[in-house]
């Protein structure tokens, strides 16, 4: 669960939106109701947090070479 932990982490400091969030980490989201009616994967905005998670992450690898 480490790099499941980093994400969440780093995605809700970086101001994602939960709901995004908990959902790439395949979390169930809102009450059993909710999620009975509600069926959308999301897929377009889950992949937006993915690419920048991927940049964020090239980033501090480039950086940690550089040093």
């Amino acid at each position: 669960h480490s790099w499941r932990t980093v994400f969440s982490t780093w995605s809700n400091d970086a101001g994602m939106d939960a709901d995004l969030i908990e959902a790439q980490l395949d979390h169930s989201i809102g009450t059993k109701v909710q999620a009975a009616y509600d069926r959308a994967k999301r897929l377009e905005r889950r992949a937006e947090i993915m690419e920048i998670h991927e940049g964020a992450l090239l980033a501090a690898m480039k950086a940690s070479r550089a040093n």
